[in-house]
């Protein structure tokens, strides 16, 4: 009997292993349909190609990361393939819908949730992870989409002069905390939508619940919410707004806004005469006389930012936008890590980065306050560069971004969010300077066409940060390089 040639079992025994590694590949499918038990029965159901589950992985759903996505075909179905079975409870899988129909069909993008009916639109309320088997197809069911409502109003000054363009309305969603439904202080922000030239602005859609509405200005307009008279600039008296998921416009929510405030400036000052200007913000803070302790620093209220022009006198000098009054807290934030972030008073020489040490200034209706200066001192920090390539080549993938996250040695295996940098036309990424330390690198791609990798040192890439490689950023890091699958 002829011996096989060694190249043959070799090739033969690739060929197994890569076929039993497809075998543990898993799928979930199911099906996305309009709601039409409710409000209208002839709400269209979603468009092939403008209607998506798409696919997340982690612990819950408010902490997974984006995987993959999958289009739903004719009748609603979906199918996507190819994802790696569940090792634990890291790697279990949420699938959201995402819409893109016209507004006035436009479907609230909910969550699964194992029920097969309306689905849960805020991620803290889903309860069922999916868990995928090697080789397993999982049904999850049917879910069926409510159409949302959005706010519209028109945004003017008191009197009727002066220009509204560069105000935003921010939408705030209410919700429970400890029991007690949150305010106008406390409640996060949910959209955002820019006034046009006029002062016009329209939501995006939203599902049912109970919403806020408040004006934030870059033209020294103080804020405003839509109170229970009108408009507020106390946001302990804004108006709860409910949204019913009708698919209506409540039109009316007008805000009429008052200069009557006042400013504080000063100047950023790069005290070891290194660096430049432009990666400093300054950011202001409420005063919390209620928080616990001797640091009350409260709220975050707005963003000034340094003049940035080497060659202006105005150099580094910064005006806020006009605040209301009452008392604030100061402090710089190097947005590339390269300086240390300092709250006023930071003197030369000096540091004032715990917020214990921070000043409170107090600022009173028509004040121009002035010599809030801040020195900055730079930080010993590395950067992270490398190539993303698609999977067994040198084929460089662009527009996706490397995130960065503390390394820890527990599950998930992998801390905060640290930085993230912008990969290249030519496959090239490089992150801002960061502190040194450890790290764990993962990819995110907003186009969908890649998985979310883990810098492994390997080709390809790995999908667990259990199995992700330590960057020890001692010393510069280069050629940390991703190789993806699609």
């Amino acid at each position: 009997m002829k011996k096989i040639h060694r190249f043959w079992v070799v090739l033969l025994a690739v060929a197994i292993v890569m076929a039993a590694g497809a075998t543990q590949a898993a799928t979930i499918t199911g099906v996305i349909k309009a709601n039409n038990d409710l409000y209208d029965p002839d709400i269209p159901n979603p468009v092939p190609g403008r209607t998506f589950a798409v696919v997340y992985q982690g612990e819950t759903a408010c902490t997974a990361s984006y995987l993959t996505y999958g289009g739903i075909d004719a009748t609603g179905k979906f199918e996507i393939k190819g994802l790696p079975p569940t090792l634990d409870k890291y790697t279990r899988y949420f699938v959201k819908t995402w819409s893109d129909q016209t507004k006035e069909e436009y479907f609230v993008d909910a969550w699964f949730n194992g029920n097969g009916i309306n689905g849960y639109y805020d991620c803290a309320s889903v309860t069922t992870p999916i868990v995928l088997g090697a080789s397993e197809t999982k049904d999850v069911g049917t879910i069926k989409l409510q159409l949302g409502d959005w706010f519209s109003g028109t945004v003017t000054n008191h009197g009727n002069s002066g220009s509204t363009v560069n105000t935003y309305v921010l939408v705030l969603q209410q919700q429970l905390k400890d029991g007690v439904p949150t305010n106008g202080c406390t409640s996060p922000i949910f959209s955002i939508s820019p006034t046009d030239s006029s002062g016009k602005y329209e939501t995006d859609n939203l599902p049912i619940g109970n919403y806020f509405l408040q004006t934030y200005s870059f033209k020294n307009y103080l804020s405003a919410w839509i109170g229970f008279l009108g408009t507020t600039t106390n946001c302990s008296d804004a108006l709860a707004i409910f949204a019913n998921n009708a698919g209506n416009k409540i039109s009316g929510k007008d805000f009429t806004l008052s200069s009557t405030g006042g400013t504080i400036s000063g100047t950023i000052i790069l005290a070891d005469g290194s660096g430049t200007m432009d990666k400093i913000l300054v950011n202001i803070y409420a005063f919390d006389a209620s928080l616990p302790g001797t640091c009350k620093v409260g709220r975050w209220v707005t963003t000034a930012f340094p003049n940035t022009d080497t060659t202006s006198s105005e150099y580094g000098k910064y005006t806020t936008p006009t605040l209301a009054p009452g008392s604030y807290y100061i402090q710089s934030y190097s947005t590339d890590g390269t300086y240390e972030n300092e709250y006023y008073p930071a003197t030369v020489g000096g540091s004032t980065t715990a917020c214990t040490g921070a000043t409170k200034i107090d600022l009173n209706a028509g004040d121009m306050l002035t010599g809030y200066n801040l020195p900055l001192y730079s930080v010993t920090n590395s950067t992270i560069s490398g190539f993303v390539y698609k999977t067994g080549t040198t084929t460089p993938i662009s527009g996706i971004y490397v995130n960065v996250y503390e390394s820890t040695t527990t599950a998930p295996y992998y801390g905060k969010w640290v930085t993230s940098a912008v990969v290249q036309s030519n496959g090239s990424y490089k992150t801002p300077y960061i502190p040194k330390g450890k790290y764990k690198l993962q990819t995110y791609d907003p186009t969908f066409t890649y998985l979310n990798q883990w810098y492994s040192g390997t080709d390809p890439s790995v999908y667990y940060a259990s199995s992700a490689a330590v960057v020890d950023t001692t010393t510069t890091q280069e050629n940390i390089n991703f190789y993806l699958n699609p």
